[in-house]
């Protein structure tokens, strides 16, 4: 019984393994793609030839843009239609996320040019990582590190955007993460006074662990819509600042989680 349970338990791990090195690899396959890109399309010479593959590449931008949106749309649908008849959703989950992923990507590369092409530079790698986190640490890891992310990603906006065009889409960005930290409180009392389980008419659904350290991710949480606020409130030099707090503070989760998972 015992090394049935060795079995499944290292069968799972394998396949979580397998889970995470393919978002890994939909990361380097988008990162290649972005290098081409920004090198043939958004950075690429006025000679006629240059310039008529960059025209090129932008209807095809535009295209896979409208294509991929309709494919979320899409699997979202089919993903709602299997879920109410309770059937498997990993196939259609996949093509739903996927379907998003590569709509965001073609959408910011269209409407924001050079920047969103510097923006996802540093998004996929991020999304990679935290693919990682999820499938190979517990799920509450997975919240506070996605969590400090997004700060993260808000503290490096107003670096590079404060006082660019885009200062007032920064600002509404900011605003919104904090009121998500707020509402991510609210979510996790609810969750803490539930057991972990969000509630169903056929049963519940178990979001968190019993076990889950509620302190942590309530710490997490107040970090995070003390950075938003001050990111909004103060200077932008301060964020320099709190880009290594935050980085220091994601650091201090991922040693945590891993001491317990030993």
């Amino acid at each position: 019984m015992e090394k049935n349970l060795k079995l499944e338990k290292a069968r799972q791990e394998d396949s979580a393994l397998n889970r995470a090195l393919l978002w890994v690899a939909g990361a380097i396959i988008l990162e290649v793609l972005l290098v081409l890109i920004d090198r043939y399309y958004i950075n690429f010479y006025t000679d006629e030839q240059s310039v008529a593959l960059a025209l090129g590449l932008g209807t095809a931008v535009r295209v896979c843009c409208v294509l991929f949106l309709a494919v979320f749309v899409a699997g979202a649908v089919w993903t709602g239609l299997r879920w109410k008849k309770k059937a498997a959703l990993m196939l259609p989950w996949g093509i739903t996320l996927a379907g998003f992923a590569l709509f965001v990507f073609f959408a910011l590369i269209w409407r924001f040019n050079s920047d969103g092409v510097a923006l996802l530079y540093v998004i996929i790698p991020a999304v990679a990582v935290l693919a990682l986190v999820y499938y190979l640490y517990q799920r509450e890891c997975f919240l506070a590190v996605a969590l400090t992310a997004l700060g993260l990603l808000g503290m490096w906006l107003v670096r590079k955007g404060s006082y660019g065009p885009y200062a007032t889409l920064i600002d509404v960005y900011l605003a919104g993460m904090a009121v998500v930290s707020v509402l991510a409180l609210i979510a996790l009392a609810l969750l803490q006074k539930r057991g972990g389980v969000l509630p169903r008419k056929e049963g519940g659904i178990r979001v968190l662990h019993k076990k889950t350290n509620y302190p942590l991710l309530y710490v997490t949480c107040v970090l995070m819509l003390a950075a938003f606020v001050a990111a909004l409130v103060l200077v932008p030099t301060l964020t320099y600042y709190l880009i290594f707090a935050l980085i220091a503070w994601a650091f201090i989760l991922v040693v945590y989680y891993t001491v317990q998972m030993l």
